[in-house]
C-alpha cells in the first residue's frame, strides 16, 4: 500500500487527511451489494474507555509573657524569619515535586481504561514512558550481513504506521515473533515508548488506521483466520480483541474515507475480494458479515482515500474469473476498485504480469497513482484520473508497444516503465499536488528512491542505503518545509530499523543516517499462493 501524508497502513498512501482503503455500501440498497457472509459467531463490540488534602493549618501561639528586653526580642524575629523562610523554602520544593508527579499524567488507571467486550482477553504489556528515548540507536550496517529474505522472494509489507492528529504523535506496528502485535510511540523528541505488546495469536501482520483525531484501530488475522481489531481511544487501548469473524487467506489492508469512516479488506479463501466497514456507531455489513467485492486475488489487496467518500484500490488477480471454476488459469494482472460516494466500480484492468503486492496513493478523489513490480523485477507506474463528466470512458487503450491494455479505459494513463530489479512491494506518497516519490528494497537488499516533480521522473534511482527483510515504510513531511522523512523495516534478527534523511525541493534526499529501534519481529510473510 502507499501513503502520503496520512498514514494508513502499508503499504498506504496518502494526501490529504484521510488514509487508505475501500469502502462499502450505504442507505438502503442492500439488495445491489453481493454480499459475502462469513455466518461465524456473533461478536460484540463495547468500547470504555489524586486528591491529596491540604495540609492542616500553621498554627502560631503567642506566649503569654512578661516583656523582655530589645535584644531577646530582636533575636526572636531573627529566628522567626529564619523559620518563615526555611517554611516558605520546603514547600516550594515539595510543590514542584508533586507537580513534576503528576503533570502530564492524566491517563485513567488499568481498570479505569480497560474496556469490556466479548472476545478473549489479551492485556497489553509493556513499559510506557512519559519521557522521550532517543530516536534509535545510531549504527552501521555491515557489507557482510547475509543475504536479505528478499532476495528469495518478494518481501512484503510487515510493519504498519498511523499519525494520531489531537497529538501529532506517530505510531509504528508489526507482528513480533511470539505472534502478538507490537507497537511504539515517537513525539517530536523522538520515542516516547519502548516497544508494547497488545498481545494476541495473529498469523498476518497489521495494518492500521486512524478515523478521527482521537482513535486508532488496528486489524490483524488471528491464527484462526478471523479478523480481529484493537482500538486507543485517547490514548488507552481496548483490553481485548474484537472478533469481527469471517476467513480472510491474505493480510488486510485499510483506510479511512472520512470521520469516523473506514473501510478494511482482504481475500477470502475463495479469494475474492472481501469487505469489512464502519461508519459511525456501527459496523457494516454487520458485525459478523462480509460484503463480497469480486474477482480473484493472487496477493493481498492495497487502499488508498484522497477524499471523502471517495475509496481507490488495488489488487493482482482476475477480475472476472468466477469462483469454483478451475478452467480459467488464474493471472496476476494489476486491476482497479472504486467506491465513489454511493457505489463501487470494477474491477477492471487487468494488465501486466506481476508479483508480490501492489500499492496505490490516492492524491485527490480524481487522482490516484499505483505502482507494482512485475515477475522481471521491473517497477511499473500509472495513473488514474477520470474525466469530471459523470459519464466513466469506456475507450480502451488497446495494444501499446507490448502491452495489452485492451481492458484498461482513458480514465488510466498508460503505464510506465521506471526499471529497477526489486524484491518488495513498493511504498509510495504524494507531496501536495505535484510531487510523488516511492521506495522499495532492490535485488541487493538496499533500499532505492524516486521521485516524481511536475509530471517529471528523477533520471535514475536513488540508493538510500539500509539492509531489509521487509518492505519499506515511510513517516513523511506533510510538506516540503519540514526537514526530515523516516524510512522503516526490519532489520537484521527481527530488529526494526530506519533511515533519517532531509527532505528538499529537489529530487534526491541526499546521504542519510541509520539507526536501530530493537524489537523481535517476525519477517514471515502472509499471503496467497498462486
Amino acid at each position: 500500500m502507499a501513503s502520503q501524508q496520512r498514514w494508513n497502513d502499508l503499504p498506504e498512501v496518502v494526501p490529504n487527511e484521510y488514509n487508505s482503503g475501500p469502502q462499502v455500501q450505504y442507505g438502503n440498497d442492500k439488495e445491489q451489494w453481493n454480499q459475502y457472509t462469513a455466518g461465524f459467531a456473533d461478536g460484540s463490540y463495547q468500547s470504555i474507555s489524586g486528591h491529596t488534602p491540604p495540609p492542616p493549618p500553621f498554627e502560631q501561639n503567642a506566649p503569654d509573657s512578661a516583656p523582655v528586653p530589645w535584644w531577646k526580642r530582636r533575636r526572636f524575629l531573627w529566628a522567626g524569619a529564619i523559620m518563615v523562610v526555611v517554611v516558605i523554602i520546603v514547600a516550594v520544593v515539595a510543590g514542584v515535586v508533586v507537580g513534576k508527579r503528576s503533570g502530564g499524567d492524566d491517563q485513567p488507571s488499568e481498570s479505569e481504561s480497560s474496556p469490556s467486550t466479548t472476545s478473549t482477553p489479551t492485556p497489553s504489556t509493556g513499559t510506557p514512558s512519559s519521557t522521550s528515548h532517543p530516536f534509535g540507536e545510531p549504527t552501521t550496517l555491515p557489507d557482510s550481513l547475509p543475504p536479505s529474505f528478499c532476495q528469495q522472494d518478494m518481501c512484503t509489507n510487515m510493519l504498519a504506521s498511523a499519525t494520531l492528529g489531537s497529538t501529532q504523535d506517530r505510531y509504528i506496528f508489526s507482528r513480533g515473533a511470539d505472534g502478538a502485535i507490537w507497537f511504539r510511540r515517537a513525539d517530536a523528541g523522538g520515542w516516547a515508548t519502548e516497544w508494547e505488546s497488545l498481545g494476541g495469536s495473529f498469523i498476518s501482520p497489521p495494518t492500521v488506521v486512524s478515523i478521527n483525531s482521537n482513535q486508532l484501530d488496528v486489524f490483524a488475522v488471528w491464527e484462526n483466520q478471523e479478523m480481529r481489531v484493537k482500538t486507543m481511544q485517547a490514548g488507552t487501548w481496548d483490553r481485548d480483541w474484537l472478533n469481527l469473524s469471517g476467513r480472510c487467506s491474505s493480510q488486510p489492508a485499510s483506510t479511512s474515507f472520512g470521520s469516523d469512516r473506514l473501510s478494511m479488506v482482504c481475500a477470502s479463501n475463495e479469494r475474492e475480494t472481501v469487505l469489512k466497514y464502519y461508519r459511525p456507531h456501527r459496523w457494516g455489513p454487520s458485525m459478523t458479515g462480509w460484503q463480497g467485492l469480486g474477482g480473484w486475488l493472487s496477493g493481498a489487496p492495497a487502499l488508498a482515500s484522497g477524499a471523502e467518500e471517495y475509496v481507490s484500490a488495488v489488487a493482482y488477480g482476475f477480475a472476472n474469473w468466477s469462483i469454483g471454476d478451475a478452467s480459467q488459469r488464474p493471472e496476476t494482472r494489476m486491476m482497479y476498485l472504486h467506491f465513489n460516494t454511493s457505489h463501487w466500480v470494477g474491477w477492471e484492468g487487468e494488465w501486466g504480469e506481476f508479483k508480490g503486492d501492489p500499492a496505490v496513493v490516492a492524491v485527490t478523489a480524481t487522482q490516484s497513482e499505483y505502482f507494482g513490480v512485475d515477475v522481471n523485477g521491473t517497477m511499473w507506474h500509472n495513473s488514474y484520473s477520470p474525466r469530471r463528466s459523470a459519464v466513466r470512458s469506456t475507450t480502451m487503450h488497446g495494444i501499446v508497444g507490448d502491452l495489452d491494455l485492451r481492458g484498461l479505459s482513458h480514465d488510466y494513463t498508460v503505464p510506465e516503465n521506471l526499471g529497477g530489479n526489486f524484491t518488495s512491494t513498493p511504498f509510495a506518497w504524494a507531496t501536495g499536488l505535484e510531487r510523488v516519490d516511492v521506495v522499495a528494497v532492490d535485488g541487493d537488499g538496499r533500499l532505492k528512491h524516486r521521485a516524481r516533480i511536475s509530471g517529471e521522473w528523477a533520471e535514475e534511482w536513488e540508493d538510500l542505503g539500509g539492509w531489509f527483510d521487509s518492505a519499506p515504510v515511510v513517516w513523511a513531511p506533510t510538506n516540503l518545509k519540514d526537514e526530515e522523512l523516516h524510512v522503516f523495516g526490519l532489520g537484521p534478527d527481527g530488529d526494526v530499523i530506519h533511515g533519517t534523511f532531509s527532505v528538499g525541493e529537489g529530487y534526491e534526499f541526499g546521504e542519510g543516517s541509520w539507526f536501530t529501534d530493537g524489537g523481535d519481529m517476525t519477517a514471515t510473510a502472509y499471503r496467497l499462493g498462486v
